[in-house]
């Protein structure tokens, strides 16, 4: 049997076996322990699970849940999981695609070679985030676990299509690299590096009243969501295409910005004109 097992958890997760929808799991804690072996792809310790998924239950309560749960897998699952005395574990051997780990695979951060047709693969698997509208009670450590996980993707995917508009923009390809740098705003609607990009991709395409339009657009977000005002860089380049610069769109895109870097340059920014 051709059975092959796909794992879609970005964005609203689904499981298919064979072309089909298993959705007879049990219970929510049921599929947050597939989705949890699988991504982790390495055994745990029962001890482990347990607290994982009952955390405020006695350890004889939250193993007795386990125990009751793991019958429920191999009934959906079979061979993809493997349960033993001490441990359980997804069997990495066995046929099966899950869409996270292609990702995390194909936007390894600091490869020395950039294939744009790879990074928009791996980009438009991105359907949301990591379990969107996916929940368990009273898992804390399952939260965690998952938070951490759209907070690594979430950087992986941003940084990539930076990567992408650079790529794009190196090329003279500017319409591509308006729908990357659109996405990439989307997702960090406040990143001024991507405003900036925005701006220079619309002045190559000879749009330069759009590009001062999206100057404006990053000003407000910035003072809604951080009450400071764009950086110099930024005001640098308003005015050069205001003045109708031939080569304000010439500035070099910054690569790699996510949320952190960005966040720190607000800080510094803000902090610099407090003192």
């Amino acid at each position: 049997m051709n059975e092959i097992l796909h794992l879609k958890l970005l964005g609203s997760p689904s499981v298919l076996l064979a072309g089909q929808p298993l959705t007879d799991f049990a219970t929510n804690k049921a599929k947050a322990l597939l989705f949890y072996l699988a991504v982790t792809g390495q055994p745990h310790n029962r001890d482990l699970l347990a607290t994982l998924l009952w955390d405020g239950m006695t350890d004889t309560q939250a193993k007795k849940n386990l125990r009751a749960v793991l019958p429920d897998l191999r009934r959906l699952l079979g061979n993809y999981i493997y349960i033993d005395r001490q441990t359980v574990a997804f069997e990495l051997d066995r046929s099966y695609w899950l869409d996270v780990g292609v990702l995390k695979r194909d936007l390894k951060p600091n490869q020395s070679y950039i294939n744009t047709s790879v990074l928009q693969a791996a980009v438009d698997l991105y359907r949301g985030e990591f379990l969107t509208g996916f929940y368990v009670h009273n898992a804390p450590a399952f939260d965690a676990w998952v938070q951490q996980q759209r907070e690594q993707i979430h950087i992986l995917v941003v940084d990539a299509l930076f990567s992408l508009v650079h790529e794009h923009m190196q090329r003279t390809d500017y319409p591509a690299g308006l729908a990357a740098n659109r996405r990439l705003l989307l997702l960090e609607p406040w990143s001024e590096p991507a405003h900036r990009q925005q701006m220079q991709l619309l002045a190559h395409t000879g749009d330069r009243a759009a590009a001062l339009a999206q100057y404006e657009t990053c000003r407000a977000i910035l003072w809604d969501e951080f009450g400071v005002e764009p950086l110099a860089e930024t005001t640098a380049l308003y005015a050069e295409l205001r003045a109708g610069e031939s080569n304000a769109g010439q500035a070099a895109p910054v690569i790699g910005r996510s949320a952190t870097t960005v966040q720190r340059e607000y800080s510094s920014a803000f902090m610099g004109s407090a003192t």
